[in-house]
């Protein structure tokens, strides 16, 4: 896997990934940031379910400022952070956590990110208790933006908490579901 644009396109991310991970295609990567567009420049960016980095580092290499990875699996945290000593970058942090776990750590400290990224496993009910906890909590900056991948078939509600749907990107089996705050 590679990063496909930005400062550091082209270099290398990680050879295999680890077993049972699904990682973020390449072309709904690419999508993502065309969604997101100039304005990761200098923000905050967290992914949650991050298995192999690929997309917060993709963001890294964009501009964003500053990039948190939450993963529970102990191999993906391991290849994150492998990824990460080899990065001159002091923003970058790594949370071996579950996503919902996480998401209260980071509310309690007062962090704030302008994007939120989520890729849970596509057939588990992940989706239904992390988006109302995000839409709870203060995590998401003022005009934020939280992206969530799925698969076609979930049905993703309008609004959570103060979250609400913008737009959904069809590729192939794969959407981005993109809230706005």
């Amino acid at each position: 896997m590679k990063i496909i644009g930005g400062i550091d396109k082209g270099k290398k991310i990680i050879s295999k990934p680890p077993k049972n991970l699904r990682p973020t295609m390449s072309k709904v990567r690419e999508s993502l940031f065309n969604i997101l567009g100039e304005d990761i420049k200098d923000s905050s960016f967290l992914e949650l379910f991050a298995g192999t980095g690929a997309v917060g580092m993709e963001a890294l290499s964009r501009g964003a400022g500053k990039v948190v990875f939450v993963d529970k699996n102990p191999l993906a945290v391991n290849s994150i952070a492998s990824v990460k000593s080899s990065c001159p970058c002091d923003e970058i942090h790594v949370i071996k956590a579950d996503a919902c776990e996480a998401i209260k750590r980071l509310s309690k400290k007062k962090e704030t990110f302008h994007f939120i990224f989520l890729d849970p496993p596509y057939h588990t009910k992940d989706l239904d208790e992390i988006l109302p906890l995000l839409g709870d909590t203060n995590i998401l900056a003022e005009n934020g933006k939280a992206v969530v991948e799925h698969f076609f078939k979930k049905t993703m509600p309008r609004n959570s908490g103060c979250l609400s749907l913008k737009k959904s990107y069809k590729y192939g089996d794969t959407v981005l579901s993109l809230y706005v705050k």
